[in-house]
């Protein structure tokens, strides 16, 4: 949102192009949203029962299918940027500057999907302030970012629509850099360690599937 309307100075095509760019990363966020939500329906169980042990198997699934399906989305935007854009237009000069903007904010979206992904399964356990906190960061620093980046402010120099995918990647990162502070070193609910993103359990799989997949097929 900040980045289309920040770049409706810059003309048509630039608004055009970073407003279609970002239906893929739409997509990318309806995608975890399915995920997340599947997945908090077995935490929410777990967390009623007292056991935080499978709350910590259930989110280690997430974080492996989540950065499956973010690569996927990655690898469109930083290999394949004219088909993506090409699926959403057929004008040659928005293609050309969302392509611009694709292989910039591409590289963040692995972790703006574990990121969200931790935001919204700690939401089923009734941590909730993080989100609040997180986002209004994240806002900030993308306003500020655009407004240097863009316009050229402060001495950067003026990017236009490659100044906005940059701000918006940095914003993604302190997102990331806030949600893995909090969740390792201050949230004392679930307890999730480093050890504990290294296991699998295979038991859970077809629980996890059966409860994610509704709400997965319903948000694609």
């Amino acid at each position: 949102m900040l980045d289309t309307l920040m770049l409706g100075t810059m003309g048509e095509v630039q608004l055009s192009a970073s407003s279609l760019a970002n239906q893929w990363f739409y997509m990318l966020t309806v995608a975890n949203f399915g995920l997340a939500g599947g997945a908090n329906v077995l935490i929410a169980q777990y967390w009623g029962r007292g056991d935080a042990e499978k709350i910590r198997r259930v989110m280690s699934i997430v974080y492996r299918v989540s950065l499956c399906i973010s690569l996927l989305f990655a690898a469109g935007a930083l290999c394949i940027p004219e088909t993506i854009m090409g699926i959403f237009t057929n004008d040659a000069e928005v293609i050309a500057a969302g392509c611009l903007y694709l292989r910039i904010i591409g590289w963040v979206y692995p972790l703006y999907a574990l990121g969200n992904n931790t935001i919204m399964m700690l939401r089923a356990v009734g941590v909730v302030r993080i989100s609040l906190v997180v986002y209004s960061v994240s806002f900030v620093v993308n306003g500020f970012l655009n407004w240097v980046f863009i316009f050229g402010n402060l001495g950067a120099p003026r990017m236009e629509i490659q100044g906005a995918a940059l701000a918006t990647a940095i914003a993604r990162v302190t997102e990331f850099a806030i949600v893995g502070w909090f969740l390792f070193k201050r949230e004392d609910r679930v307890c999730l360690r480093a050890a504990d993103l290294l296991r699998f359990d295979r038991s859970m799989v077809g629980g996890f599937a059966r409860a994610t997949a509704p709400i997965f097929a319903n948000d694609l």
